[in-house]
């Protein structure tokens, strides 16, 4: 009889999980491109002289924001565009830190680490891979059309990707903990360990796979790039937080 309840019980979290961290991705994916557009570009703009009539989102995550800001100076244009960028990185950097400041409530970090992780990567891989292959509709060909520097452009190459690899470490790093605290160490360890994993790496890979990279990087073929090298980068990140879990583990 006990084994049969603490069986539905781990069932219920189970489906508990799943569920706030779908809902935590998808608001975050949508709050993301809100923050992005309307406090990002459209606030950014008016605070710099320019105009701001609206913003629209898809539910795919993909949005616009109405701004006219042609009449600005070329470096105010600029901080116009990389508004988007700052805007939701900052708030991805505070939400990080209060799902590390909330470790031991378990269930609230599950939402919010998410949430976190959607808010980076509304810019960091974008910002990759429009100034990788500049010329597109992205934030970035338009920096660069203005400052038409190469340094500029690699400075933003590399800033971009050490904070989509930072990104996918601190995520995973977080989400591992925050679920094994949740499931406990239970009767077959290993067996959850690659449960964990497995969930976590499933999670990203769909989540990756679900956007369409040539509606901004306007490049043959840059879907499976980017496909290709993000998922990559989420096995090896994770692989790399499990790996170090282990170790200190043994260690103590």
């Amino acid at each position: 009889m006990i084994n049969e309840i603490q069986s539905k019980s781990s069932v219920l979290t189970v489906v508990k999980v799943v569920l706030i961290v779908l809902f935590a991705a998808y608001i975050g994916i949508i709050s993301a491109v809100v923050v992005h557009e309307a406090v990002g570009h459209g606030l950014v703009a008016m605070a710099l002289g320019g105009e701001f009539r609206g913003i629209g989102v898809y539910w795919d995550g993909m949005g616009w924001a109405d701004v006219d800001f042609a009449g600005l100076s070329p470096i105010r244009q600029a901080w116009v565009l990389a508004g988007g960028f700052l805007s939701t990185t900052l708030v991805a950097a505070i939400l990080f830190f209060v799902s590390f400041r909330a470790r031991k409530r378990s269930m609230l970090a599950i939402f919010v680490t998410p949430v976190a992780f959607a808010f980076l990567s509304d810019c960091a891989p974008y910002f990759f891979w429009d100034a990788l292959f500049k010329g597109g509709i992205g934030d970035v060909s338009g920096i660069l059309r203005i400052f038409p520097n190469q340094a500029l452009r690699l400075a933003i190459v590399i800033v971009s990707a050490a904070l989509l690899l930072a990104g996918i470490i601190l995520f995973n790093a977080l989400m591992y903990h925050h679920l094994r605290r949740i499931f406990g160490i239970g009767n077959h360890p290993k067996r959850q360990k690659i449960i964990i994993v497995s969930a976590l790496f499933a999670l990203q890979t769909m989540a990756w796979l679900s956007f369409d990279w040539s509606q901004i990087v306007t490049v043959a073929g840059i879907n499976l790039w980017a496909h290709l090298t993000h998922i990559t980068l989420t096995a090896i990140g994770l692989g790399g937080v499990v790996a170090y879990s282990e170790r200190r583990k043994n260690r103590i």
